[in-house]
């Protein structure tokens, strides 16, 4: 395992992604009309394990200012 993996073996954030959803036959980022954002609040989960490698996990909390009842992060 790298210098890298070391650090980040078995590391557990919080993040806040914004995600953004195009229209069909978007074309140029200047052009924003029509474009849906998301906003999460989530907790993420980096984890190595000899057998598998890297494993990631997200479990969202919250989706644009909602708490998510159920999830199951993959």
């Amino acid at each position: 395992m790298g210098d890298t993996a070391t650090r980040m073996r078995d590391v557990i954030a919080d993040e806040t992604p914004i995600q953004e959803l195009f229209p069909p036959g978007f074309v140029d980022n200047r052009l924003r009309s029509g474009v849906q954002q998301r906003r999460m609040q989530s907790e993420t989960l980096f984890l190595w394990l000899p057998a598998a490698d890297w494993m990631f996990v997200r479990n969202a909390l919250t989706v644009d200012g909602r708490s998510v009842t159920a999830s199951i992060g993959c």
